[in-house]
């Protein structure tokens, strides 16, 4: 399927919503000015999405990712460097013990995901009037090599790649959301684009 300026443009703006939202929330959060920046996607081959993970973020990433379904169908991803995600931790987390450092991570970082990726999905339900169910979202940290492996990516999935930078308390924190949709649900946001550019 070729992914018109159109739907392009409405799948850019429908995820800054989302992210705003979710800059809000993080806000109350860490009770600080959090800024999150979602510049344009970028619609990526698994091939070229991995090239350019590897470039911008690193071999080794922490991910937290959602399954949904329903009016829509796809996989909503949120990738951080290593020392992002430390850093993002860090802040959010005073006073750990060194031991409980990687369940503390995992769950720190389960809760920015789940805050991030549903305000995403959210936006795209309510602007769409598709009803979603979400999956529990699950982190691991691995290579990127077996994130663009996993079976999300077979098929005709398309991904899209968002940019998503992060200031908290002046510390610069890199991430990037990925939504891969499959097939059958751009196909339907693309029936309701005459609605949507109204």
């Amino acid at each position: 399927m070729e992914i018109n300026e159109d739907l392009k443009d409405v799948i850019t703006e429908l995820t800054n919503i989302g992210v705003g939202d979710a800059a809000s929330v993080l806000n109350e959060m860490v009770e600080s000015h959090v800024t999150l920046q979602a510049p344009l996607l970028v619609i990526l081959t698994p091939e070229e999405l991995e090239e350019r993970l590897q470039n911008d973020i690193g071999e080794d990433i922490s991910l937290v990712q959602m399954n949904f379904n329903g009016g829509m169908t796809g996989v909503a991803n949120l990738l951080f460097p290593i020392e992002s995600g430390k850093k993002l931790t860090n802040i959010l987390s005073e006073g750990f013990e060194e031991e409980d450092y990687n369940s503390l991570k995992a769950g720190t970082l389960t809760e920015v995901g789940n805050i991030i990726l549903n305000s995403v999905l959210a936006s795209f339900s309510n602007s769409l009037s598709e009803h979603l169910d979400y999956q529990l979202p699950e982190f691991s940290d691995l290579h990127v090599t077996q994130f663009i492996k996993n079976e999300l990516f077979q098929g005709n999935d398309v991904s899209f790649l968002c940019e998503v930078n992060f200031a908290v308390q002046s510390a610069s924190i890199e991430g990037h959301v990925v939504l891969v949709f499959d097939i059958d649900s751009l196909q339907a946001m693309n029936g309701k684009l005459p609605e949507l550019l109204m």
